[in-house]
């Protein structure tokens, strides 16, 4: 059973070890260990211990609590639109969101039919709810809870970029 740095004691600066059984398979007794000291290194290196347990509800929770959120003009407008991102995001793990799922999510969003106005979601209204949980990952980020931001890739509905327009979800070069 290999012992491993686990973490630092905040009063005296000295590491913690951990002795563990992996596995009765020696390659996986190792690749356990290796990634284990990899997770303190990084955590102790760089201050990042990021939440691999994390849902997405808890993170918009989490950063609609945040003051630099709650100050903002449009706070009461995030809360009403973080709902429609945890019907779809809920209870997924925010590490494990991917730029697809985003995607669809937009396509799906188009399609459904606003209860205010009973008409589908508007571009606009498509893009303020992306730029929300983008703003939120990247807080995220910033605070060290998780490491990547699947929003950050998705292009915007109807905005030109370039020579290259977005109508639709579809790229027209012009």
């Amino acid at each position: 059973m290999p012992e491993y740095s686990h973490s630092r004691d905040p009063e005296t600066g000295k590491i913690k070890y951990r002795t563990e059984k992996a596995s009765f398979s020696k390659k996986k007794a190792v690749k356990i260990f290796r990634s284990k000291v990899d997770a303190f290194q990084e955590m102790d290196q760089l201050g990042v211990q990021v939440d691999p347990e994390l849902t997405f509800s808890m993170l918009m929770d989490w950063g609609l609590g945040q003051d630099v959120m709650s100050a903002k003009a449009s706070a009461s407008d995030d809360l009403a639109r973080s709902v429609h991102l945890k019907a779809e995001f809920g209870n997924r793990k925010a590490a494990q969101i991917t730029p697809l799922m985003v995607d669809n999510f937009r396509i799906k969003m188009k399609k459904t039919v606003s209860g205010r106005t009973d008409k589908p979601f508007s571009g606009s209204s498509i893009n303020k709810m992306i730029s929300l949980a983008r703003r939120i990952y990247y807080l995220g980020m910033d605070a060290g809870i998780v490491k990547s931001n699947p929003f950050s890739v998705v292009e915007k509905w109807g905005y030109k970029t370039g020579n290259i327009h977005i109508i639709n979800g579809r790229k027209i070069i012009s």
